[in-house]
């Protein structure tokens, strides 16, 4: 039974949002969507519609009073009106939980806009959302992962900078942000399922732009594979959501 229930959870899972709040005038544009799964889940489908409302608000009140002082006072604003998206995509799903990763971008003028990466973790039993580092019993376990996601981010600089320049990614070095390695704080985290089979099987991470280089470089994204020892460090509960990828 539990295998019946497990793979239609995975055949359920569609790529396309399955609801999206819209809304365009003269001073703004404005998205807000998220999944299908998302959308099932009562609790969670009404908290992405409360932050789906502050985020609208907030566009809004700002975009309205620049738009309205710039026609009043003859001053600059953007021919495109403000913007503001938000999306929330499936990143995989089982039994206990359900992980959301998105992204989000905002334009209020200037040369370009900035964006990020946006992210969300349900736990089913609990109903409501949770942080990654809420699925180890220590604190500690989840901290082992950091020198993982600082390797992959060097490879990943390495490859956009097309540099083979060592960097020096130690924890502390936060005296230069380009080529240290961020906090955990500082970075989006998610867990994922990228065989698809209902289990998660990668930890990632994305450091937004600024965060771990300049804007010209974009943002980062960090995976790191789910390993027998990350397992044996969650809490019980949690552990049959995951499965070792193969070395």
């Amino acid at each position: 039974m539990l295998a019946i229930l497990l793979l239609a959870l995975v055949q359920a899972e569609d790529p396309k949002p399955a609801v999206t709040i819209a809304q365009e005038t003269a001073a703004y544009s404005y998205e807000f969507s998220w999944s299908r799964e998302a959308l099932q889940i009562a609790p969670l489908d009404a908290l992405l519609r409360m932050r789906a409302e502050e985020s609208r608000a907030e566009i809004v009140g700002d975009a309205q009073e620049a738009y309205d002082d710039a026609r009043k006072d003859g001053g600059f604003f953007p021919e495109t009106g403000y913007m503001s998206n938000w999306s929330f995509a499936t990143a995989g799903q089982s039994l206990a939980l359900l992980s959301l990763a998105g992204e989000w971008f905002t334009y209020t003028g200037g040369a370009h806009g900035i964006f990020g990466a946006t992210t969300m973790l349900w736990d089913r039993e609990a109903a409501k959302e949770i942080a990654v580092s809420d699925l180890f019993e220590k604190v500690s376990e989840y901290a082992l992962l950091h020198p993982a996601m600082c390797e992959a981010l060097n490879r990943e600089r390495k490859e956009k900078r097309e540099s083979e320049d060592q960097i020096d990614t130690n924890f502390d070095a936060l005296d230069d942000a380009f080529n240290g390695c961020p906090k955990f704080e500082e970075v989006s985290s998610w867990i994922a399922d990228e065989d698809g089979d209902g289990l998660f099987d990668t930890m990632a991470f994305a450091a937004d732009p600024y965060v771990a280089g300049p804007y010209v470089e974009g943002s980062y994204e960090m995976k790191v594979p789910v390993t027998e020892r990350l397992i044996a460090g969650l809490k019980p509960g949690y552990r049959a959501s995951f499965e070792a990828q193969r070395q």
